[in-house]
């Protein structure tokens, strides 16, 4: 038996991860809330939120092919110890995750449980970071072609393998605080694709100049900052759907759309962007909680002023935005 292990690729189109195995024979899809990572990351009830919407629109998409996204609460080591012993497991599928160092631990310790048990753990790539890599001499040409391949397409059927219910822990369970914010952006791939469809064709006309300012980025940016981090959709497919607006206006009165083509030429560049500083974060993962440049070590460290600092965590300053 093989696991489609969902992480931060939430979808089922242009999902490596998912298409190969499926190819290869039935799969269980899975999804892990490990509560350490819940507590030991600055996670909160936003990203709670966006999440549950996101794997309640991925399941329901699973279930019209056949089966249910199976639901788990624990270690990651103890739900794969579980399911090899029920349903001998022998590959395990996901993407290349690069996130904080809890994770890369976890996966450390997870890579050799799985080696140890014989269990086959394939990581397929899904953005333009790149792994162990040696030089950044030649990043961006890679980038530019992982970009540009071909989409891969959903799977049409899947064999109803696991009949556990689906279930979302409660945000209690998990140790988060209730918020009374309700200004939240949607989660779920058809949100994700909504926001795309009316930041092409619609929002995103005056991007390059409106993206600097607080008053009008809020309506003229893409919005799609939190669908592109939980995967609700790639990198790849948003740069290709770009790519085919540009073709399109360019075919189409070039002249009268001379600024939706800035625009989103300057939105592509933040898809690179994106990409390239993660790859910081891929390539020396302490920089989460270290300086990157050790000048800066101790700094202000006797200046430290917790009444400054949650003012300015709060906005609370007096000092306007400049």
């Amino acid at each position: 038996m093989q696991i489609v292990w969902f992480k931060r690729d939430l979808r089922i189109y242009d999902n490596e991860a998912f298409k190969n195995a499926c190819d290869k024979g039935p799969i269980i899809p899975l999804y892990i809330f490990e509560e350490d990572l819940w507590k030991k990351s600055p996670l909160c009830m936003k990203h709670y939120t966006f999440l549950r919407q996101s794997l309640d629109d991925l399941n329901n998409d699973l279930e019209e092919l056949g089966q249910k996204l199976i639901i788990e609460k624990n270690n990651s080591i103890e739900v794969f110890k579980k399911y090899k012993k029920k349903y001998n497991v022998h590959t395990v599928w996901s993407h290349q995750e690069t996130w904080n160092y809890w994770v890369k631990k976890r996966n450390d310790k997870l890579s050799e449980w799985f080696d140890s048990n014989n269990i086959k753990w394939i990581e397929v790539v899904q953005n333009g970071v790149i792994r162990n890599l040696k030089s950044r001499e030649g990043w961006s040409r890679k980038w530019h072609i992982r970009m540009n391949k071909d989409l891969f397409s959903a799977v049409t059927k899947l064999d109803r393998v696991c009949k556990k219910t689906y279930e979302i822990p409660s945000f209690k369970e998990l140790g988060l605080k209730e918020e009374k914010n309700t200004n939240f952006i949607l989660g779920g791939r058809k949100e994700g694709l909504k926001l795309l469809k009316s930041f092409l064709h619609d929002r995103g006309k005056n991007y390059s100049k409106d993206m600097s300012s607080p008053n009008t980025a809020l309506l003229s940016c893409s919005k799609l900052s939190a669908h592109i981090s939980f995967g609700n959709l790639s990198i790849k497919e948003i740069f290709q759907t770009a790519n085919n607006r540009i073709e399109f206006l360019k075919n189409n009165s070039f002249i009268e759309n001379k600024s939706w083509i800035s625009s989103i030429r300057s939105f592509i560049k933040r898809l690179h962007w994106h990409c390239h500083f993660i790859q910081k974060l891929e390539d020396d993962p302490t920089i989460e909680f270290k300086n990157m440049h050790s000048l800066y070590d101790g700094l202000r460290n006797n200046e430290f002023n917790d009444k400054y600092f949650i003012a300015w965590k709060k906005g609370l300053t007096g000092f306007p935005f400049t």
